[in-house]
């Protein structure tokens, strides 16, 4: 299945990499990795954690504290794995 990232995903993401790579910049690329990693593990396991209300599912990045909201979306050509956003678990 595939992943796509919208672009509030990529703002998020791109955030979140600006701000730790201010302070260590190999911190930043081991998190923006990780980020890349779960989102494609989706690909194949897209429906393993539970709905948690309107379509979104939520899944951690591993050994970080940052979480990716997800939807499992329709298209002409199949289904899709919408990355929504990427988060702080601290944030609501």
């Amino acid at each position: 299945m595939d992943v796509r990232w919208s672009p509030q995903a990529m703002r998020d993401a791109n955030r979140i990499f600006i701000y730790i790579a201010n302070e260590n910049h190999y911190a930043a690329q081991a998190v923006f990795r990780a980020m890349h990693a779960t989102a494609l593990s989706l690909s194949r396991y897209p429906w393993r954690y539970r709905d948690r209300g309107g379509g979104y599912r939520r899944i951690p990045v591993a050994h970080y504290d940052y979480c990716i909201l997800y939807r499992i979306r329709r298209a002409d050509d199949g289904p899709f794995v919408s990355i929504e956003s990427v988060r702080h678990v601290a944030r609501r």
